[in-house]
């Protein structure tokens, strides 16, 4: 029971971490650049649907399906900013990039995992 509850939890955390949309990966992309949060958000959908394909080829559950659908309608709309013009400080960019590359380490190719 309590390791299905941390799994979810951590599972849950790291989608959120993805850099799409207004997700909160999302959101610290956007803050960082609207273009790096364009080019993000359709390569997040790229991989969410190659996770689905490569997981039919392996022949286990294809577990991004329905993420490959909730990143599709977010896509890569955001609202604007009240300050768009106003930079990051330094502490705010290393922050970001920090949990872009906590989302990057942290990401499962197959959250569930059939075992012959």
């Amino acid at each position: 029971g309590t390791l299905a509850a941390a799994w979810g939890g951590y599972l849950i955390t790291v989608l959120n971490l993805c850099p799409a949309g207004q997700l909160d990966g999302g959101h610290m992309t956007y803050a960082l650049s609207r273009r790096l949060h364009r080019v993000s958000s359709w390569l997040a959908i790229a991989m969410a649907a190659g996770a689905v394909v490569w997981s039919l080829f392996e022949r286990q559950p294809p577990m991004y399906l329905l993420w490959v659908a909730v990143l599709g309608w977010m896509r890569d709309r955001h609202p604007p900013l009240l300050l768009e013009r106003s930079p990051l400080g330094p502490l705010r960019v290393a922050l970001a990039v920090a949990a872009l590359v906590m989302f990057a380490l942290c990401f499962t190719w197959f959250p569930v995992k059939f075992v012959d």
